[in-house]
């Protein structure tokens, strides 16, 4: 029961993260438009773009981190001849990891729109 409460902390912490990740980026856009019109907010619209290009550096970084992990599970995979329920554990996990890649790709769409 511990364990479901938890997941469900987390789920909710990932989604008010993504909340606030979509409010940053459209707050972005706004102060981009509203840079042009003035210059005063040059400086804010900087530190804005850095912490735009910081997570999506940081996203990109994760995505080939997996992308890695994937790709070596699946040398695993087809190259040890492991337990049939060494060989499932392998392939639930990499399953698991393309999951969070395709979550991840996902999220760099988002954020370079």
């Amino acid at each position: 029961m511990d364990t479901a409460i938890e997941d469900s902390f987390h789920l909710r912490i990932a989604d008010e993260i993504k909340k606030r990740e979509k409010i940053l980026r459209n707050t972005y856009d706004d102060l981009k438009k509203t840079a042009i019109e003035n210059k005063l907010f040059k400086s804010i619209l900087d530190d804005y773009e850095q912490y735009y290009n910081y997570i999506r550096d940081e996203k990109q970084k994760q995505y080939n981190v997996l992308k890695t992990i994937s790709e070596h599970l699946d040398n695993l995979i087809r190259n040890t001849d492991v337990l049939n329920e060494k060989g499932e554990m392998l392939k639930t996990d990499q399953t698991t990891i393309l999951k969070k890649l395709a979550s991840i790709r996902q999220e760099l769409q988002d954020i370079t729109k």
